[in-house]
């Protein structure tokens, strides 16, 4: 048994070198999906904020052009008044 360990030291070394790698690979590679995972998340918020945005925006701009819309009739309407008072 010795002599076999004597004998092939090296490579028992390099398997063994191998195992820590492959296992430490593992771990990081583990961490790094979570990473991965979390950062999906956020930008996942960040669309779905984004979009909520975008929809208030639009809301907002149709509200503006319907208040500017009236805006217009009613300013329409105080020249037709004028026009009728002054002629």
């Amino acid at each position: 048994m010795l002599d076999l360990l004597s004998t092939h030291w090296h490579q028992i070394m390099f398997i063994g070198f191998l195992i820590v790698w492959a296992t430490r690979s593992r771990e990081q590679i583990s961490e790094l999906q979570k990473d991965v995972k979390i950062l999906q998340d956020l930008l996942s918020k960040n669309v779905e904020w984004t979009q909520q945005q975008q929809e208030k925006l639009v809301q907002l701009r149709a509200e503006q052009d319907v208040a500017n819309r009236q805006i217009t009739a009613i300013w329409e309407f105080i020249n037709k008044l004028r026009d009728k008072q002054g002629g």
